[in-house]
């Protein structure tokens, strides 16, 4: 497979953005995002044609409108749900930024797919959003292979210049997120949460730490709680962000495999990494690999070099992408700790976090890290040795 290039630049609908947008607009664009069965896709259609939600309203007032299905009772249909929607109205969140479909900031992958958000809220860095991107998901019940394989390729990804895109879950999604950030690279973050209530609540930390030189995105309003229903819908962001998605582990049926039938349709390529057969967590990835839905994913030299075929990475000098070079071991406080009590023999997940009476996210962050610099092994039954690497 081969990544596919920008093509926004080639696509003459659309081509007009919103530069500048103050409050009226953005009141004009919850007005309509209000409009019963006017979901994404439509809403997409009509900044193609109208530009911007206040000349979708004139046309609709003045009985202009020409889009599909809007006859006469649709669009009494249209201002009865605007009238409604101005009792919520349009109010800035202090530290939260939003991006509407039209704006010029918007991300050009994302308004390529069918169905967009409308708009999204925002905290962290805008860049983030227009460098290359590619998405690292898959289960939240990972093994320490998962764990390890999602952390390395994320590293190596954003020490090359590429925004690693998640959805910041429990196992893969964390890992993928901590290695762009051990790379002193960029992340993005794609909640099925307004980010005012953001889930789960023990990665609030790793949140702020992705905001400082990535983004935490929603198209929920901050205050929004999470439910079931949200995190498939937002899956189609995840992959609409970036240029491929690698699927690292997968139960079937899974939440991953969502977002790469949803990769699949907005014509983006899929890889997945392949594990061991007698694995559950690898199933759906060995799955997509038998079908051929998905190219083996080998490396994360692979990507990158599909990514520089296409025209949208260039590469970088050896001092910025050589990644070879041995940290500094212990790399804080916590990890000293631990190879000093695996020093004395092999512990229980448990027995570690009794004896060092430490956050369980902050914890399982310094073991995979250690786990990556092969000093510590997993073995099974969430017990840990030191391999005696470098001791």
């Amino acid at each position: 497979m081969s990544i596919h290039p920008d093509r926004s630049a080639s696509k003459k609908r659309g081509s007009q953005r919103v530069e500048s947008i103050d409050s009226a607009e953005w009141t004009a664009r919850f007005e309509l995002n209000a409009v019963p069965g006017l979901g994404p896709a439509g809403q997409k259609s009509l900044y193609e044609k109208y530009i911007s939600a206040r000349q979708v309203w004139k046309a609709v007032r003045n009985g202009t409108i020409t889009a599909r299905g809007m006859g006469p009772r649709r669009r009494q249909r249209l201002m009865k749900a605007r009238r409604s929607a101005r009792a919520s109205g349009y109010r800035e969140v202090e530290g939260i930024e939003m991006i509407g479909y039209p704006d010029a900031s918007y991300p050009k992958l994302l308004r390529q797919i069918s169905d967009p958000p409308p708009y999204f809220w925002f905290q962290g860095q805008v860049e983030a959003f227009h460098q290359p991107c590619v998405s690292i998901v898959g289960t939240r019940r990972a093994s320490a292979y998962g764990r390890r394989t999602a952390h390395k390729v994320a590293h190596a990804l954003a020490s090359s210049g590429v925004t690693v895109v998640s959805g910041l879950a429990y196992g893969i999604d964390r890992a993928a997120h901590e290695g762009a950030l051990d790379a002193g690279g960029k992340t993005i973050a794609v909640l099925g949460s307004g980010i005012g209530a953001l889930y789960p609540r023990e990665h609030v930390q790793l949140a702020h730490k992705i905001a400082r030189s990535g983004a935490v995105l929603s198209e929920y309003s901050p205050e929004t709680s999470p439910e079931a229903r949200f995190f498939p819908v937002r899956n189609r962001i995840i992959s609409g962000l970036s240029h491929c998605t690698i699927i690292v582990e997968a139960f079937p049926r899974a939440g991953a495999l969502i977002t790469a039938r949803l990769c699949l349709d907005q014509e983006r390529d899929l890889f997945a990494v392949p594990g061991r057969i007698d694995e559950l967590t690898s199933s759906g990835t060995n799955a997509l690999l038998a079908e051929t839905t998905a190219a083996l994913f080998s490396s994360a030299d692979q990507v990158l070099e599909n990514l520089r075929k296409a025209g949208v990475l260039q590469t970088l000098t050896p001092e910025i992408t050589d990644i070879t070079k041995k940290p500094t071991l212990p790399r804080s406080e916590l990890e000293a700790r631990i190879l000093k009590l695996l020093d004395l023999g092999e512990l229980h997940i448990e027995q570690l976090q009794e004896k060092l009476n430490h956050p369980g996210g902050q914890l399982w962050s310094a073991i995979l890290l250690l786990e990556c610099d092969g000093e510590i092994r997993e073995l099974p039954g969430n017990r840990f040795i030191r391999t005696g690497r470098s001791k």
